[in-house]
């Protein structure tokens, strides 16, 4: 938290200020519960993100091959239709 005050100057300014609150344990215990029910998602996201990282490469290498497959397969029509031609 930051309180507002004005300094010698008459700027505004944010000074960082120090809240102290007394907690009922059992609040204490759900903040704990919630902190880590927080953690373990963030942590199954990171997992997601890793897993769709290394899907999106699969997909552009399996992309490429599909191009190089289509190229070497038009490449080789076009010598078989100019071969034919020629004869």
């Amino acid at each position: 938290m930051y309180a507002v005050c004005v300094s010698d100057a008459g700027r505004l300014e944010k000074t960082p200020t120090i809240v102290v609150t007394k907690f009922d344990p059992k609040i204490g215990i759900h903040i704990a519960k919630a902190l880590q029910l927080q953690r373990d998602v963030q942590r199954r996201m990171h997992e997601q993100m890793e897993i769709q990282r290394n899907l999106q490469s699969q997909i552009e290498e399996q992309g490429r091959q599909l191009k190089q497959m289509l190229d070497h397969q038009l490449k080789t029509r076009n010598i078989n239709l100019a071969s034919i031609r020629n004869n």
